[in-house]
């Protein structure tokens, strides 16, 4: 079961979330074909005072209706101003861009940035998206029912435009995705610091131990296909090392009465 979050009331966003027209993968995996993560956004940083409408891409972020977006607590700072929709090359102009200013941060209560407990945030859009017409390319993810669980294995896709060498902080021009398998709770306790907690993450590897999250892929979603029901938004990107260890997202279904109390 799953439920689509409204601006208004939380509910089924006039029936439509999670669907995505384009489905083929690149040759790899790593390239993502343009359109076809409808929700994905891409935050923006405003860090020039002389000029404000200057920015640098900052994290991901997930559509969850038509005026709020999902994304990470450590993502959130007061110069995040605006977001971006459609975009693919973040260094070309392709004509499906939407930039859309940010009205209100909400980060969760219980967000520490030390063990990074609680790492989830919402952004709420100055004015609601027009979804049925000017901004009809872009669709919310669906979301989880409250507490629900993934079977081990089940496999789910991560998108950002994180950095693709992981000694480095070079954000990728690119979309990419990454093919995750859902992995065993024990298989996240590999930082002493950074304790995994099972009730409010998830954990999700890549067979092929090349292919992970990384830096700048932070606050974006971890999309799971479901069935034929459409593509649910099961986790946000909080940490990893970019390297052999299996990657960690905020779990989603854990923070549900959160999202329908902060709207």
């Amino acid at each position: 079961m799953l439920l689509c979050l409204s601006a208004q009331a939380f509910a089924a966003w006039r029936g439509h979330c999670g669907n995505s027209t384009i489905f083929t993968r690149v040759i790899n995996g790593d390239v993502a074909e343009h359109g076809k993560w409808p929700w994905m956004v891409r935050t923006n940083y405003h860090n020039n005072l002389s000029n404000p409408s200057q920015y640098i891409p900052w994290c991901g972020g997930s559509l969850i209706s038509d005026q709020w977006i999902l994304s990470a607590a450590h993502c959130s700072h007061p110069e995040i101003k605006s977001v971006t929709f459609g975009d693919y090359n973040i260094n070309e102009r392709e004509g499906t861009e939407h930039i859309a200013n940010i009205s209100e941060h909400h980060v969760h209560p219980g967000y520490n940035n030390t063990n990074m407990r609680d790492d989830i945030a919402l952004l709420k859009l100055s004015e609601p998206l027009d979804l049925i017409d000017k901004h009809r390319l872009f669709e919310p993810i669906c979301l989880p029912w409250a507490d629900t669980t993934l079977g081990l294995g089940t496999k789910c896709t991560a998108t950002g435009w994180g950095s693709t060498v992981a000694a480095y902080y070079v954000l990728s021009n690119e979309l990419q995705e990454v093919e995750l398998a859902i992995a065993s709770n024990s298989t996240c306790n590999w930082d002493a610091k950074l304790i995994f907690q099972q009730n409010k993450q998830l954990c999700a590897v890549n067979h092929d131990s090349s292919k992970h999250t990384c830096k700048g892929d932070s606050g974006g979603p971890l999309s799971c296909r479901l069935g034929e029901v459409g593509w649910v938004l099961e986790g946000v990107y909080s940490w990893g090392n970019c390297l052999d260890n299996p990657d960690v997202f905020t779990r989603v279904s854990a923070y549900i009465p959160w999202i329908q109390r902060a709207k």
